[in-house]
């Protein structure tokens, strides 16, 4: 098991102080169960038109490769909702391993 410190990072969005939605922003795993063995989410905020870019992915250090899950475009609504705007890639199997690791947020 890993000793480094976990760091996981969440965007809530507020309406005169009542949280109205959250979207899981930054987190790095690096001790899952199965190979591939890493999990990165990043997140990008584009505050002037409301956007969050997120890519995630797994990553092995054992052979040194990346498998893209998910690269996605989401809006921030007036009303604080969080909607997934654009949909730019989706591996279908990897999504199956974040499912069996419980990294859903």
């Amino acid at each position: 098991m890993s000793k480094e410190k976990k760091y996981r990072i969440v965007l809530y969005t507020l309406i005169e102080n009542e949280k109205k939605d959250s979207i899981e922003f930054y987190r790095n795993v690096d001790d899952l169960k199965y190979e591939p063995s890493n999990y990165t989410c990043l997140s990008y905020l584009d505050l002037k038109v409301k956007n969050i870019w997120q890519l995630k992915y797994f990553s092995s250090p054992v052979d040194k490769s990346v498998g893209y899950i998910i690269y996605e475009k989401k809006k921030i609504m007036e009303n604080g909702k969080i909607e997934t705007d654009s949909l730019f890639y989706l591996d279908e199997s990897l999504d199956v391993e974040m499912e069996k690791n419980k990294l859903y947020y």
